[in-house]
């Protein structure tokens, strides 16, 4: 088997995908649960004021106003369609005070955790964390505070081990891709790498494992390995 993705692409389905007409939808976590495929996204509004034509304003808008929803379909390539929002900023002095971002979904045993991004008063300081529930349609109970992974840390890609471990990869600040790892998934976790690929600036990771080995996907955000600024790079 070629385990190179450009070489294992096949054409996607004109119809597949989720759309929310108004709305950015990035990041999809996609699961198979009671006979449905559903995907875990973010969600943010193309503008705050819709007199607002910035694109930077527009794109960065998920900062403060980003959602997770879940939406189902009855084929991994969909068509999906909405039917909830599934966890949202809580306001006041809570870690998860505004925008939840990138999503990462995962069972352990009967437990689902939902990982994501976002920030706490601190609007620079975005942070990873996690809610849990043993369905996919919740409630979701948030946990008690956010991960210790650091200061602006982003973009959650999380695999349970056989052996019961759980291993995250996210992005750190200057773009660097690091590893922590932890006993279970409500930790405490470990830094074990903190920078897989040195001078190189890295985002949005996603680990697969395929023929005994790892895999990741990552936006290769300077064009330092394809040569191209924000390509995909396997």
């Amino acid at each position: 088997m070629d385990e190179r993705i450009n070489a294992r692409l096949l054409p996607a389905r004109r119809d597949g995908g989720f759309r929310l007409p108004g709305k950015y939808v990035w990041c999809s976590s996609v699961v198979f649960a009671d006979g449905k495929w559903h995907a875990f996204s973010s969600a943010w509004p193309e503008r705050e004021d819709p007199d607002d034509h910035d694109d930077v304003q527009v794109l960065q808008n998920y900062w403060t106003l980003s959602t997770i929803v879940r939406a189902e379909a009855d084929d991994p390539e969909g068509p999906y369609t909405l039917c909830e929002t599934v966890l949202e900023g809580q306001g006041g002095d809570h870690w998860s005070y505004e925008c939840c971002h990138n999503p990462c979904l995962v069972r352990i045993g009967d437990t689902w955790i939902l990982y994501f991004q976002t920030k706490g008063q601190d609007r620079n300081d975005r942070h990873i964390g996690y809610a849990t529930s043993t369905s996919v349609y919740g409630p979701w109970v948030l946990a008690d505070d956010a991960l210790p992974l650091g200061y602006n840390v982003t973009n959650p890609s999380v695999w349970p081990e056989p052996d019961g471990r759980v291993r995250m990869a996210f992005r750190t600040e200057g773009m660097k891709i690091a590893i922590a790892e932890a006993a279970a998934y409500d930790g405490p976790y470990e830094i074990v790498n903190h920078d897989i690929c040195p001078g190189v600036k890295l985002e949005d990771p996603f680990r697969y494992h395929l023929n005994g080995r790892y895999h990741m996907l990552l936006e290769d955000n300077a064009g330092q390995v394809t040569g191209d600024l924000r390509h995909g790079v396997h």
